[in-house]
């Protein structure tokens, strides 16, 4: 059995999650945010999770596959672990 591949690790050794972190996070400080704030970071998870039932909606009224439907949902996930990581 062939070993998964190693995740690869732009920009100085971060890995590509710790680098959309850092994205995300210059987003929040240029509108005067910060992701490390409590109420920021409550307000941007509670964001998500709207998002996340948009797309459920979106895969019930078949816009979207239920294949589709776990990318996104993959991706958010991933997004939810922004505040952990700046």
């Amino acid at each position: 059995m062939t070993p998964p591949p190693k995740p690869t690790t732009p920009r100085g050794g971060r890995d590509a999650l710790g680098a959309f972190a850092e994205t995300i996070e210059t987003t929040f400080l240029e509108s005067g945010h910060s992701l490390t704030q409590p109420e920021t970071a409550h307000i941007y998870l509670t964001t998500l999770a709207l998002v996340g039932r948009l797309l459920e909606g979106f895969q019930a009224n078949d816009v979207i596959s239920l294949d589709q439907l776990r990318e996104l949902a993959a991706g958010i996930e991933g997004m939810r672990q922004a505040p952990r990581l700046v």
